[in-house]
Protein backbone atom coordinates (compact mmCIF):
# COMPACT_ATOMS: atom_id res chain seq x y z
CA UNK A 1 0.00 0.00 0.00
CA UNK A 2 1.58 3.83 -1.13
CA UNK A 3 2.30 5.35 1.97
CA UNK A 4 -0.79 7.57 2.85
CA UNK A 5 -0.67 11.01 5.25
CA UNK A 6 -2.67 12.05 7.75
CA UNK A 7 -4.86 14.99 7.52
CA UNK A 8 -3.55 17.81 9.75
CA UNK A 9 -6.58 19.86 10.68
CA UNK A 10 -6.09 23.61 9.46
CA UNK A 11 -8.16 26.64 9.76
CA UNK A 12 -8.08 26.90 5.65
CA UNK A 13 -10.97 24.76 6.17
CA UNK A 14 -13.52 26.23 8.70
CA UNK A 15 -16.33 27.17 7.36
CA UNK A 16 -17.10 29.90 9.41
CA UNK A 17 -20.00 27.57 11.48
CA UNK A 18 -18.81 26.04 14.90
CA UNK A 19 -20.43 22.93 15.28
CA UNK A 20 -19.99 22.10 12.01
CA UNK A 21 -15.90 22.62 11.87
CA UNK A 22 -16.15 21.10 15.35
CA UNK A 23 -18.08 17.99 13.31
CA UNK A 24 -15.18 18.53 10.23
CA UNK A 25 -12.71 18.08 13.13
CA UNK A 26 -13.93 15.00 14.01
CA UNK A 27 -14.02 13.33 10.87
CA UNK A 28 -11.15 13.91 10.37
CA UNK A 29 -9.82 12.45 13.76
CA UNK A 30 -12.20 9.51 12.17
CA UNK A 31 -10.04 8.96 9.11
CA UNK A 32 -6.73 9.39 10.92
CA UNK A 33 -7.42 6.51 13.25
CA UNK A 34 -8.61 4.35 10.23
CA UNK A 35 -5.38 5.19 8.79
CA UNK A 36 -3.67 3.74 12.16
CA UNK A 37 -6.44 0.50 12.19
CA UNK A 38 -4.98 0.20 8.31
CA UNK A 39 -1.24 0.30 8.70
CA UNK A 40 -1.27 -1.01 12.31
CA UNK A 41 -3.22 -4.20 10.49
CA UNK A 42 -6.32 -4.37 12.33
CA UNK A 43 -8.70 -6.99 11.52
CA UNK A 44 -11.58 -6.52 9.19
CA UNK A 45 -14.04 -6.48 11.09
CA UNK A 46 -12.45 -3.60 13.68
CA UNK A 47 -11.97 -1.94 10.21
CA UNK A 48 -15.08 -2.28 8.85
CA UNK A 49 -16.25 -1.48 12.51
CA UNK A 50 -14.98 1.97 12.09
CA UNK A 51 -15.83 2.50 8.73
CA UNK A 52 -19.46 2.25 9.65
CA UNK A 53 -19.08 4.83 12.92
CA UNK A 54 -17.75 7.10 10.75
CA UNK A 55 -20.85 6.58 7.98
CA UNK A 56 -22.98 6.75 10.82
CA UNK A 57 -21.14 10.34 12.38
CA UNK A 58 -20.98 11.83 8.80
CA UNK A 59 -24.63 11.25 8.28
CA UNK A 60 -25.23 13.22 11.38
CA UNK A 61 -23.25 15.58 10.16
CA UNK A 62 -24.55 16.18 6.55
CA UNK A 63 -28.05 16.18 8.42
CA UNK A 64 -26.56 19.00 10.28
CA UNK A 65 -25.46 20.77 7.53
CA UNK A 66 -28.52 20.20 5.25
CA UNK A 67 -31.03 21.62 7.94
CA UNK A 68 -29.28 24.65 7.97
CA UNK A 69 -29.24 24.77 4.57
CA UNK A 70 -33.09 24.41 4.40
CA UNK A 71 -33.59 26.79 7.04
CA UNK A 72 -31.66 29.71 5.04
CA UNK A 73 -32.82 28.24 1.51
CA UNK A 74 -28.74 28.05 0.11
CA UNK A 75 -29.06 27.77 -3.30
CA UNK A 76 -26.92 24.79 -3.62
CA UNK A 77 -28.86 22.42 -1.39
CA UNK A 78 -29.41 19.83 -3.83
CA UNK A 79 -26.09 19.80 -5.51
CA UNK A 80 -24.55 19.20 -2.09
CA UNK A 81 -27.04 16.78 -1.06
CA UNK A 82 -26.01 14.72 -4.07
CA UNK A 83 -22.44 14.67 -3.20
CA UNK A 84 -23.30 13.65 0.66
CA UNK A 85 -25.62 10.95 -1.00
CA UNK A 86 -22.55 9.75 -2.95
CA UNK A 87 -20.17 9.71 -0.02
CA UNK A 88 -22.57 7.40 2.12
CA UNK A 89 -23.37 4.80 -0.92
CA UNK A 90 -19.25 4.35 -1.75
CA UNK A 91 -18.43 4.41 2.38
CA UNK A 92 -21.46 1.64 2.45
CA UNK A 93 -19.59 -0.36 -0.18
CA UNK A 94 -16.34 -0.10 1.33
CA UNK A 95 -17.39 -0.92 4.46
CA UNK A 96 -18.89 -4.28 3.02
CA UNK A 97 -15.35 -5.10 0.95
CA UNK A 98 -13.84 -4.40 4.36
CA UNK A 99 -15.79 -6.76 6.27
CA UNK A 100 -15.56 -9.27 3.59
CA UNK A 101 -11.62 -9.57 4.31
CA UNK A 102 -10.82 -8.24 1.08
CA UNK A 103 -7.75 -6.22 2.57
CA UNK A 104 -6.43 -5.43 -1.22
CA UNK A 105 -9.45 -2.96 -1.10
CA UNK A 106 -8.14 -0.53 2.53
CA UNK A 107 -5.60 1.63 0.23
CA UNK A 108 -8.63 2.66 -1.59
CA UNK A 109 -10.71 2.80 1.40
CA UNK A 110 -8.20 5.36 2.71
CA UNK A 111 -7.31 7.48 -0.54
CA UNK A 112 -10.80 7.59 -1.06
CA UNK A 113 -11.64 9.09 2.66
CA UNK A 114 -8.95 11.41 2.63
CA UNK A 115 -9.22 12.71 -0.77
CA UNK A 116 -13.13 12.93 -0.73
CA UNK A 117 -13.31 14.93 2.51
CA UNK A 118 -10.19 17.13 1.45
CA UNK A 119 -11.94 17.84 -1.32
CA UNK A 120 -15.39 18.40 -0.04
CA UNK A 121 -14.53 20.27 2.60
CA UNK A 122 -11.87 23.02 0.59
CA UNK A 123 -14.04 22.78 -2.84
CA UNK A 124 -17.80 22.65 -1.57
CA UNK A 125 -18.62 23.30 2.23
CA UNK A 126 -16.39 26.52 1.59
CA UNK A 127 -18.71 27.20 -0.88
CA UNK A 128 -21.41 28.16 1.60
CA UNK A 129 -18.89 29.67 4.32
CA UNK A 130 -20.00 33.35 3.30
CA UNK A 131 -23.12 32.61 2.80
CA UNK A 132 -24.20 31.02 6.02
CA UNK A 133 -21.79 34.02 7.49
CA UNK A 134 -24.29 36.63 5.72
CA UNK A 135 -27.01 35.23 7.50
CA UNK A 136 -25.65 35.30 11.14
CA UNK A 137 -24.48 31.62 11.71
CA UNK A 138 -21.28 31.59 13.43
Amino acid sequence: MAETKLIQWSDDYSVGVSILDEQHKSIIRMVNKIHAYITSGASSEEISEILNQMTQYAMNHFRTEEDYMKLFEYPEFELHRKEHMEYWKKTALFANEAMSGNKEVLGDILSFLIDWWMDHILRTDLRYKEFFQEKGLG
